[in-house]
């Protein structure tokens, strides 16, 4: 649950990001969150016994890890647009 809960802290700094209203801060956030979700997905020897692949894959029709991924990809996407404009 520890990396659910890890999840959810992302997001809020995603929020605090999108509140501030800079572009250049909300695309840092979001390569940001996507690296950390990133290494959800996948077995983390350096991590030990705590890995966060096994809690996204039992909660997996809950937390659809590529529907979040996706989302930020998104907000990414529009905060790089906005920076270019």
């Amino acid at each position: 649950m520890m990396f659910l809960a890890d999840a959810l802290h992302h997001f809020a700094r995603i929020g605090d990001a999108i509140q501030d209203g800079n572009p250049a801060q909300i695309v840092a956030a979001s390569d940001g969150v996507l690296q950390a979700f990133a290494g959800y997905g996948t077995e983390r020897p350096e991590w030990g016994q705590r890995q966060p692949k096994p809690t996204f894959d039992v909660w997996a029709r809950m937390v659809p890890l590529a529907n979040a991924r996706g989302a930020m990809t998104g907000i990414r996407n529009k905060a790089t647009a906005m920076i270019a404009d």
